[in-house]
């Protein structure tokens, strides 16, 4: 289970996000798709819980715009990934700010590396909207 210290430590770096979310920008929301090869399926539970407990707001505003992950259907196309995370941010700097400041994602990050075989991640914006 995650700890208290998780939560002190995302909160002291949220109160440091510039949120460039909020400006007039007219980009299109960032949707980041991560795949991972976890043999055990207990590390791929607790995986999940990691995503589980993720902040989405920093300041009382929002840098995630959503967040869902599961466990992979058992399909030979899946070629071996068994857990997949999709995240939307309003921004690239969002993302970023994800990538780079967030406590959180440090501490999935973390627990991920020495459980994983293999991690793809794609981002893109949707051209569909």
């Amino acid at each position: 289970m995650l700890t208290f210290e998780l939560l002190a430590r995302t909160k002291a770096a949220v109160s440091q996000k510039q949120f460039y979310s909020n400006t007039t920008s007219m980009s299109k929301p960032i949707q980041r798709l991560t795949l991972f090869k976890i043999a055990d399926m207990a590390n791929q539970k607790k995986l999940l819980e990691y995503y589980k407990a993720l902040p989405t707001k920093a300041d009382g505003k929002p840098y995630i715009k959503s967040i869902m992950a599961g466990l992979t259907k058992e399909d030979q196309r899946n070629q071996g990934y068994t857990v997949a995370a999709n995240t939307t941010f309003a921004s690239i700097e969002d993302m970023a700010y994800y990538d780079n400041n967030c406590a959180a994602h440090a501490e999935v990050k973390d627990f991920a590396r020495p459980v994983t075989q293999d991690i793809l991640m794609v981002y893109f914006e949707n051209e569909m909207l």
